[in-house]
């Protein structure tokens, strides 16, 4: 989100940021007896599996605009969502789609209109807020649209340290870099953290640590594998003061604790 809230912690500032098959058997062929390593992963393997994945993560990943009025000014505030949900209509070609994104892009007070950006091509969509958390930065949105829109594949287990990570969302300016992708990989698990919630009570939340690179504007855009599953939604990273010289440290919710929060919101869970 373009407006970012900041607190200050043991001098870090913790910013609040957010149809291919690939063969998952890449083996390494070792003979010790010969002293022979064998590696059958190449370069082109690598960029090939990259450069698929970020096509299939780009295809459920949007932007998303709110607009809030006062009696004196207008503000615009931007962030990321992927979508993970898709719902035929009683009006022909028309569908509803719901998409994850982070609790703080769509809670601004004096809300005027929340809308989804599908790209330069598509253009923007009214959208509503279903529900956010009052825990974890989470948050859930629809929008009704006459056309046809993948939904991310979740991946909520084999996530390991050292694992590509990719991030897509749109930082800064929503239209100039909509759908921006950083690669990195997780740097860490099950990584703690004490805040607060929306209620200003104090819990402690569980985050996915990796090193793509994240800014405002990547709130609520998704941290994909390489084969282009969802497992996390970007949220906030921390950055050094003065001369901490803090970087690549981003963290992301992880994808099952997302879907846990909003999955009773969808219409099939009714």
């Amino acid at each position: 989100m373009k407006k970012i809230s900041s607190i200050l912690v043991s001098l870090l500032l913790l910013i609040t940021l957010a149809g291919c098959t690939l063969d998952r058997n890449v083996v390494n062929n070792i003979e010790n007896n010969h002293v022979e390593w064998e590696n059958n992963i190449t370069v082109n393997n690598i960029e090939d599996a990259l450069t698929t994945a970020v096509a299939i993560a780009k295809e459920s990943t949007i932007g998303v605009k709110i607009t809030s009025k006062s009696l004196l000014t207008t503000t615009i505030e931007t962030g990321s969502a992927v979508i993970i949900k898709r719902y035929e209509t009683s009006q022909k070609y028309y569908y509803t789609y719901y998409a994850i994104t982070n609790r703080h892009v769509v809670n601004a007070t004096n809300v005027d209109s929340t809308e989804v950006y599908l790209g330069e091509k598509i253009g923007y969509f009214d959208a509503t807020i279903v529900y956010y958390d009052i825990d974890c930065d989470i948050a859930l949105i629809s929008f009704t649209a006459p056309i046809i829109l993948n939904t991310a594949t979740l991946n909520q287990h084999d996530i390991k340290e050292g694992a590509y990570a990719i991030a897509i969302g749109s930082p800064y300016d929503l239209e100039l870099y909509y759908n921006t992708v950083t690669v990195g990989s997780i740097s860490g698990i099950n990584r703690k953290r004490k805040e607060e919630n929306a209620r200003g009570n104090i819990v402690t939340n569980e985050y996915l640590q990796h090193c793509a690179t994240i800014n405002e504007g990547n709130s609520g855009g998704g941290l994909f594998n390489i084969y282009g599953e969802l497992i996390g939604i970007n949220c906030w990273k921390l950055v050094g003061k003065n001369n901490d010289h803090i970087e690549n440290m981003s963290f992301a919710i992880p994808i099952d604790i997302a879907y846990k929060k909003i999955e009773n919101h969808l219409p099939d869970k009714k």
